[in-house]
């Protein structure tokens, strides 16, 4: 015991480069004609692939990963090209390359690949067609058409294929997505990232790191706004930042509303206590409005050895109005004919502050400080009013804080580093309930996870990565305590079978949060017969996971399979009961859930890469093994896309097939139809216009909910307008001035935490 408690005091948060200075060489140098004259814009590149480029000095400069041979290539046009095989080079080699003068490039710099596999991360070096038509991070990866990564560009967000979440750096520094949508693909030199990293981000799916040009000075003024016609919505967003002398000064406003129309139609079957009923319904109308703003102010500075990032933002979000009229038939143990008419509303604002301090000892360790806390103020009501039946009304108003601090360290080794974590966090929630049903809840919950981990190279082909430490939470619910005490584990590995292929291999066990809306004693009424209960014993999820992937650059094609198992222990799934007339839902723990995926992309360039196709299969087994409710689920889906680019244009097609997916939580099988978008995109250095339909096939996007528990024979049909056929419309423009600046902010979030437990 008291070894834990004197690790858990001593620990210190992890947090990886993707690089450490002892596992890599950097290598500098200058490039002159024979005259001894600078050359400018001579391209560097080690085995077949451009890593750097001389600057008006004729300097360059660039850092990879140690071996005992390396080839660099020094060609510009006009000029010989010339080749240096560096055989156990030095850590810091500096070079002086002189070319001579009449000789064309060689024709393998100038075809040289776009993608390396190394034995820590992927390489990717975009093409002049993928820049010019790419106004963003964004674009730039997705039309970099990858198998093992996809990109949402609307939602500015990138995930794994297998849908795992990814953190994305610029120039090493995590970045928000807003940050990224206005950082212009111009800037961008190459990008590299990590499927199943190590590290600070252990455990997630990937870790996208983009290298862009850096400056001391200058600036943009970014602006965009998109707007939905068939089912209206905007989303704006506008950003101005500043850098001079190592201070960075950001401004960011972004806002969005919607309004939506959701239908439902139902066919359901209760076995109550007292008797059967049954119950078929339909929405006749329908009516929601969402707003959310949110506004940020960024101040950084950035020295040779240290960096201080600070940025305070408000958030806020409010529904004003959600209608839904509906007629529901009874039949059995009620036998009546009801118009229910439900009306909601829910509030809520939020302001942050987040504060990081990192510092860098030497070129072999480095600590990372963080600190962060938010407020909120939530409010919510629904009123329920259906023929014959007393109304009900749920009016909750809630406030909340959270706090997390973490602090790191990590060390170098020759071809190693270790590193030991520790990060903390608190939630307070007080909510107060009153309506038909009155009550008052409070919840405190404190998380700590700590770490030991150590990072390996053992040859030019294998390197791998093992992390260990305890999982901690305690809670407090209206008075009422427990905690939790888990061993968690990371651990993975890669392994690299030629310069196009290589293995990756992760896995993890770990334990997850309850969600903190149940982990109480509420009752709420939600309809005449049916009731939501809270459960204050609500335990975590324990999570063990591993995943093999197998990736291949063929030429113009690019190929990826991999195979994902995942096992939720004390899985979290709702329980249904009764007691007399009324049917009782609650969030219990219940056994395990298994989950085994198969996935295969391909991907390919064609017409001198101006049309590029891909396409993935999923195949899904999915096995919820509960003592209340016990399902089997198999199904592939699978996807395919399109893109040319020609001139100043971008067209794109995607198009999802049907498919049925499980939701654990519910349980239920969710049946969802075809989903096609189209688009058509003009850009140049500051303006981009585009439009497009998106889910041209379907006016609704219908979603098919069914499964049969103990005591609920469920059929439900939800129409979703806003996710339906709908035109779009987009137009950005960005002015850079001085110099594009590097960027060194933190991600921010706008979602705003509630513990408020809602009937509907």
């Amino acid at each position: 015991m008291k070894l834990i408690i004197f690790f858990i005091c001593l620990s210190l948060v992890s947090i990886g480069r993707l690089s450490a200075s002892d596992l890599s060489i950097n290598i500098d140098g200058i490039v002159c004609a024979d005259d001894n004259s600078p050359i400018e814009g001579a391209i560097v590149s080690v085995h077949d692939f451009a890593l750097a480029k001389s600057d008006a000095n004729g300097c360059f400069s660039f850092e990879m990963e140690k071996a005992q041979n390396i080839v660099l290539s020094i060609s510009k046009e006009g000029y010989s090209t010339e080749i240096i095989d560096l055989k156990n080079p030095p850590k810091n080699p500096h070079l002086k390359i002189a070319l001579v003068q009449g000789v064309k490039i060689d024709e393998v710099v100038i075809k040289a690949k776009k993608i390396k596999e190394t034995t820590k991360k992927t390489l990717l070096f975009p093409t002049s067609i993928e820049k010019k038509h790419s106004f963003n991070v964004f674009q730039m990866i997705r039309n970099m058409n990858l198998t093992d990564l996809q990109v949402a560009v609307s939602e500015k967000k990138i995930y794994t294929i297998g849908k795992r979440e990814t953190v994305i750096l610029i120039n090493g520094v995590e970045a928000s997505s807003d940050e990224l949508a206005t950082l212009s693909s111009k800037e961008i030199e190459h990008i590299e990232y990590q499927l199943f990293p190590g590290g600070k981000y252990v455990g997630k799916g990937a870790v996208i790191n983009v290298l862009v040009k850096q400056s001391d000075v200058g600036g943009h003024v970014y602006g965009t706004s998109e707007h939905g016609f068939l089912s209206p919505y905007g989303n704006y967003l506008g950003m101005v930042d500043y850098k001079s002398k190592g201070w960075t000064f950001s401004t960011l406003v972004a806002g969005n509303w919607k309004k939506n129309e959701i239908l439902q139609s139902n066919h359901n079957t209760y076995n109550l206590q007292d008797g059967v009923l049954d119950e078929q319904g339909y929405t006749q109308r329908s009516s929601k409005n969402d707003n959310q703003e949110y506004i940020r102010l960024k101040v950084s500075h950035a020295k040779e050895a240290s960096s201080l990032n600070f940025h305070f933002g408000i958030s806020r979000t409010d529904t004003p109005e959600n209608t839904r009229t509906s007629e529901t038939q009874y039949t059995g143990l009620y036998n009546d004919l009801t118009t229910k008419v439900v009306h909601g509303t829910d509030r809520s604002w939020s302001p942050s502050a987040q504060m990081e301090y990192i510092a860098w000892f030497d070129d072999s360790q480095y600590v990372d400080l963080t600190a962060s806390t938010s407020y909120a103020r939530n409010k919510y009501r629904v009123l329920l009013n259906e023929t014959a039946q007393d109304d009900i009304d749920t009016q909750v108003s809630e406030h909340n804080y959270s706090g997390t601090l973490s602090a790191l360290w990590s060390k170098s080794f020759e071809n190693s580093s270790f590193s030991v974590s520790s990060n903390m966090n608190y939630h307070s929630y007080d909510d107060l309930y009153a309506g038909t049903t009155s009550s008052k809840q409070t919840l405190r919950v404190a998380y700590n996870m700590s770490l030991l981990q150590w990072q390996q190279s053992v040859s030019d082909k294998f390197s791998y990565y093992v992390s260990g430490g305890l999982n901690w939470t305690g809670v407090s619910s209206n008075g009422s305590r427990c905690h939790y005490v888990d061993p968690i584990a990371f651990y993975g590995a890669r392994y690299m079978l030629s310069e196009n292929q290589s293995l990756s291999f992760s896995g993890d066990v770990m334990s997850t949060t309850f969600s903190p809306e149940y982990k109480n004693s509420t009752i709420l009424p939600v309809s005449f017969f049916q009731t939501v209960v809270g459960n204050p014993d609500l335990a975590n999820l324990k999570v063990y996971q591993n995943t093999l992937v197998w990736n291949g650059h063929f030429g113009q094609f690019n190929l990826s399979g991999s195979y994902d198992f995942m096992l939720y222990a004390d899985n979290i799934t709702n329980k249904y009961y009764t007691e007399g007339s009324t049917l009782y839902r609650t969030l219990i723990n219940d056994r395990n859930f298994w989950s085994n995926r198969f996935i295969l992309s391909i991907s390919c360039n064609l017409l001198n890469e101006s049309l590029r196709l891909n396409g993935s299969a999923i195949a899904e087994i999915y096995d919820l093994d509960g003592k209340e409710n016990r399902a089997h689920q198999r199904d592939i889906r699978t996807s395919f896309g399109a893109s040319y680019m020609l001139g100043h244009w971008t067209l794109q097609s995607s198009w999802k097939l049907p498919y049925t997916s499980f939701g654990m939580r519910q349980p239920a099988f969710l049946r969802k139809r075809s989903l096609l978008n189209l688009s058509a995109a003009w850009n140049s250095d500051k303006w981009m216009i585009e439009g497009g339909v998106r889910n041209l096939t379907n006016r609704y996007k219908h979603t098919h909910e069914q499964f049969t528990y103990d005591v609920w024979n469920k059929q439900i049909d939800t129409y979703n307008r806003s996710l339906g056929r709908n035109l779009y419309l987009t137009l950005t423009y960005r002015l850079s001035y001085g110099k594009k600046k590097e960027n060194e902010s933190r991600s921010y979030d706008s979602h705003i935490d509630s513990a408020i437990l809602k009937p509907f």
